[in-house]
């Protein structure tokens, strides 16, 4: 029977064991030998410096049998998470209203709960956040009229080209209540965004109104402009039992 050499790199000694085992441990040291490859000369421990030699040429092989192995293993691990994270065209436009909405919710939230002094710097770029707020409601609310004409559209090409087959089936990249859900976020965010600028004084309440208009949440207005105007006489009534 062929048997596999190991070799106890302390104890400097080479032991010749079957091809079955997976691991040997040294019967001096107790501790685990390593494997060395059957192409490899194993030279005599008493020959100080072949022996420093092998060492040192084993060491480089294992250590670079281990690189590939570590290369083997990160690009399955690629392959994996690149597997995982493939999206129909369907989830990616789904993505596209949650991608223009969600950084602008975010961004809006905060500014409504930073300190006055902070507040009064994303105040001056009021014009920019209700215009990018407008931006996303517009495309909430065309969506509807979009997929008409994305159906409409790949209908038409495929009976003038004679296209057969099922194809690739249109869905709608997202259900109507979460698109009404996505509205009502971006709403409430630019409302509150508002209305903490209105009670520090950095609006009025012609702008605020006209703000809230434009953005077609006219109905809000006066909810918003109560709790504004609620929130400024508690102030100055706190200021003049001050």
């Amino acid at each position: 029977m062929s048997k596999r050499t190991w070799i106890c790199v302390p104890c400097r000694k080479a032991y010749l064991r079957k091809k079955s085992l997976i691991s040997v441990e040294c019967p001096s040291c107790h501790g685990p030998c390593e494997y060395v490859h059957w192409a490899s000369r194993v030279p005599s421990p008493n020959k100080t410096k072949a022996w420093d030699e092998f060492i040192a040429q084993h060491k480089a092989y294992k250590a670079r049998m281990e690189a590939d192995d570590r290369v083997v293993r990160e690009s399955q691990e690629i392959n994996k998470s690149s597997q995982r994270t493939k999206r129909s065209p369907a989830e990616i436009r789904v993505a596209y209203l949650e991608a223009i909405c969600t950084p602008l919710i975010k961004t809006l939230n905060h500014s409504a709960a930073l300190p006055a002094n902070q507040l009064a710097g994303h105040a001056a770029n009021l014009d920019f956040w209700v215009s990018e707020a407008k931006h996303c409601l517009a495309v909430i609310d065309g969506y509807q009229e979009r997929f008409a004409r994305l159906r409409a559209g790949q209908a038409e090409y495929e009976r003038q080209h004679n296209v057969l087959g099922p194809g690739t089936p249109l869905r709608r990249g997202t259900k109507d209540r979460g698109r009404q859900e996505l509205r009502r976020a971006v709403c409430e965010a630019i409302e509150r965004f508002l209305s903490r600028c209105h009670r520090e004084g950095l609006l009025s309440e012609e702008a605020l109104k006209a703000s809230l208009a434009a953005l077609g949440c006219f109905d809000k207005t006066q909810k918003a402009i109560r709790w504004s105007f609620h929130t400024q006489k508690e102030r100055e009534h706190a200021a003049t039992e001050k």
